[in-house]
């Protein structure tokens, strides 16, 4: 049924629903030849759009200039590497070589006096201990009357929970001479009674200790042991202070860390050696400690700074290491930040007799310094643990033990094993990619079997006859050879055929070609068309000996004329198929683009989309005029059974 009109028929006797169902199976066998090619378009641009994918997937893994730094690839001519490397004397230890390329054959000395370092500052003092008022409520602490309430908070030390009180007489007596309960109310007293409660509650014998004091700002401070872990609750924010942790929070805001009031702020700068211009931000009270270090983390210095909840310490420490990498930090305005946070050196403490009894503690834990070493006699310096020494080919990586490891012979020498490997992997992905091209154009379309039919795909009817492991074996012959003999694949197959042998203009002035005697195209078998390394009798291990110079720029192009090697050869056959006007693209589009639905393809299947609805419609009004005719059929002949019925009673209805 092509219309989901409910039609009463059959009256006359006449199945007429299943008349109308023939006549127009016949009638759309016209549609199912549109969506069969339909489908046909739609695998085909499926088809090429996966070779599409193979050419981008293989310029990502191989050729892409991205990698040139990477070590897979050929865009990074280092991964060419035609030597080894062998440590002896020292211990070794912390010193690890890598011939890269241009490594020759020789013998190195290497000793380490120094690693490459970063500054690292830390807190000289746990800044976690304490919770700091931001002023007592004497809204909340006096009544209507102006005179002071029963006052109580919770304290948990632990897992052990205490109520601090104070009655209403006692809160009087910390009232002075001048009677006024706001001006005249004696913190240092109130705080000398809370913490000789607090003693009481968790004695230092039982290794639980919380106190409480009046800082140098002349603000009320809870502080806890180290070690304690520590909550405030119940009426405490009537003291000006947060319910939670008496730890510091980088959740806090800078008005309780560093009391800063409405309108005052903190400026922080940060600098570094290498760079001209310093960062820096203010931050008000209503900012956090967070606020504070995400910015820090995030600025264009390279520095970062993190706090231990379990040690109370703050570390600034810089990312880079190396002298042009030293950074500063210093903050100014109402408060200072890092002077909160216990950056300050503390100095020694000498005796009247000249003797240190307690020696100085710097915040700088380490000193942005370059790595110095000897190599070869030389003294030499890097800002980094991790460089090349590009005149031997070699790369060298120290950590911490270099320092102690003494002098190193490095012992480098012939080895191609790597750029044989490097290159045959490189080979074999290019014929699984030349595979997938060759697969689509030389197959041919299949024919059923004892007919000169091909493989048409399914229609809905023949779906539902068959079984869903006939279904995917006929699929599969019907999707195969629709791309047979196509011009654009053939092309792209001989393209990239011949970018194999194209020259590359070497810095010296010479062109370089890939051996044909040694890469060279099978004629035969099911590798036919593929690239073969032809190694029988050596030739393959010899030429990579005597190119060990030049192979790596002729294949990265890094160095060359033109800076493109056999990669960028090959990236502009991938770049003529694949770009935005590519070959492939125009003709099959790519998905998530302007071409998706504008290349070739694309526009078949939408001039068949159009037929196909065009037919439909056609179909439906054939369909409802069948039903009419058969409707009016239907009347007529039961009109004439009414007439022949009333006659019969006229002429026998008497007898």
């Amino acid at each position: 049924m092509f219309t989901n009109q409910m039609r009463m028929t059959g009256f006359s006797g006449i199945d007429v629903a299943d008349m109308v169902s023939q006549m127009m199976r016949a009638e759309s066998a016209r549609l199912n030849r549109l969506t069969g090619q339909r489908q046909i378009f739609a695998w085909q641009q499926e088809q090429m759009r996966s070779i599409s994918t193979n050419l981008t997937n293989f310029r990502r893994d191989w050729t892409d200039i991205t990698l040139m730094n990477s070590d897979r690839g050929i865009a990074n001519p280092n991964n060419f590497v035609s030597a080894s490397a062998t440590l002896s004397g020292g211990s070794g230890n912390g010193i690890n070589v890598t011939p890269v390329s241009g490594a020759r054959n020789g013998v190195h000395t290497l000793e380490v006096n120094r690693i490459a370092t970063a500054d690292v500052f830390r807190s000289t003092s746990n800044v976690n201990t304490g919770a700091v008022s931001q002023g007592l409520d004497f809204d909340r602490l006096l009544n209507d009357d102006g005179e002071f309430r029963n006052f109580s908070f919770s304290v948990n030390v632990n897992g052990t929970a205490r109520t601090i009180s104070f009655t209403a007489a006692e809160m009087e007596s910390f009232v002075g001479a001048g009677g006024d309960p706001v001006a005249d109310f004696d913190l240092d007293a109130f705080a000398d009674a809370i913490d000789a409660q607090l003693a009481t509650a968790f004695p230092v014998g039982g290794g639980q200790r919380v106190s409480a004091s009046v800082n140098g700002d002349g603000r009320l401070v809870i502080e806890a042991a180290q070690g304690n872990n520590v909550t405030l609750g119940g009426n405490i924010t009537m003291l000006g202070i947060q319910a939670g942790n008496v730890g510091l929070n980088t959740q806090m805001s800078l008005g309780q860390f560093l009391g800063l009031g409405a309108g005052e702020t903190t400026t922080i700068t940060l600098g570094q050696a290498n760079r001209a211009n310093d960062a820096y931000r203010s931050f008000g009270a209503d900012d956090t400690i967070q606020d504070v270090m995400n910015w820090i983390n995030g600025s264009n210095i390279d520095a970062r700074i993190s706090f231990s909840q379990s040690t109370g310490l703050f570390t600034m420490e810089g990312t880079r290491t190396g002298e042009g990498n030293a950074i500063t930090f210093s903050s100014s305005g109402d408060a200072d930040f890092f002077a909160r946070a216990g950056f300050v050196d503390i100095p020694a403490v000498v005796d009247g007799d000249g003797v240190v009894t307690s020696p100085a503690i710097s915040t700088q834990i380490t000193e942005a310094g370059n790595a110095e070493f000897l190599l070869n006699g030389t003294l030499m310096s890097r800002e980094t643990n991790n460089f090349t020494e590009s005149d031997l080919g070699l790369n060298i990586q120290l950590t911490s033990a270099a320092e102690t490891a003494g002098e190193v012979t490095i012992t480098v020498a012939a080895d191609t094993s790597a750029t044989r490997t490097l290159i045959e992997e490189f080979v074999a992905d290019f014929n699984r990619l030349m595979a997938s091209i060759q697969d689509l154009a030389m197959t041919a379309r299949p024919r059923q079997t004892g007919s000169r039919d091909f493989f048409q795909p399914l229609t809905d009817e023949q779906r539902r006859a068959m079984s869903d492991r006939e279904v995917e074996m006929w699929e599969a012959q019907a999707r195969t050879g629709l791309l047979n003999r196509d011009n654009n694949l053939l092309r792209l197959r001989d393209d990239l055929r011949s970018v194999l042998y194209q020259g590359v203009e070497m810095p010296d002035g010479t062109t370089m070609t890939l051996p044909a005697h040694i890469f060279r195209l099978s004629t035969g078998g099911d590798n036919r068309g593929m690239l073969e390394i032809v190694n029988d009798d050596g030739r393959f291990d010899t030429w990579l000996e005597e190119n060990v110079d030049t192979i790596p720029a002729f294949f990265s192009g890094i160095g060359t004329a033109n800076q493109d090697g056999l990669r960028g050869h090959i990236n502009e056959v991938i770049n003529e198929y694949t770009g935005f006007r590519g070959v492939l693209t125009l003709a099959a589009g790519a998905p998530g683009s302007n071409t998706d639905t504008q290349s070739r393809l694309a526009q078949r299947i939408s001039d068949q989309d159009r037929r196909i609805d065009a037919m439909r419609t056609w179909l439906e009004r054939r369909e409802s005029q069948l039903f009419a005719q058969f409707s009016r059929m239907e009347q007529a002949m039961m009109q004439a059974q009414q007439q022949m019925t009333f006659w019969d009673q006229i002429m026998w209805g008497g007898m």
